[in-house]
């Protein structure tokens, strides 16, 4: 993982988990992971600014995308992931694939939505 300490990358996997067995709180299948839970010591954005900045969105894409992954070669599943706060809304979908395969979360400093797909259900 990237800069994401063992507290983080739990409360994460929980909820990604939920989202496998359709429980999670947001929306069964999908969670909405917000980015300051991503960043060190949980800090939200400056009050009035548009992102955290280039380097901490890097990070911020890059910790998700790999913690995804693993999950995703874990569990025989795929995510979906909608972010907002990025351009275009964009859209990816992460695939259980080795490293560097199978898409990329964008840069993003607002929110993403995690559709957890299990692969017998794609």
């Amino acid at each position: 993982m990237t800069n994401l300490s063992m507290t983080q990358v739990l409360e994460i996997w929980d909820e990604l988990r939920d989202c496998l067995e359709g429980s999670n709180g947001y929306g069964g299948d999908t969670a909405e992971i917000y980015a300051y839970r991503l960043t060190k010591h949980h800090i939200p954005r400056p009050l009035g600014a548009e992102g955290y900045g280039d380097d901490v969105e890097d990070q911020i894409a890059a910790s998700l995308t790999n913690l995804l992954r693993h999950f995703c070669l874990q569990h025989n599943c795929t995510a979906e992931i909608e972010c907002s706060g990025v351009p275009h809304y964009s859209q990816v979908r992460i695939m259980p694939r080795p490293r560097n395969q199978g898409g990329s979360v964008p840069p993003f400093s607002h929110r993403a939505h995690i559709k957890i797909v299990r692969k017998d259900q794609s």
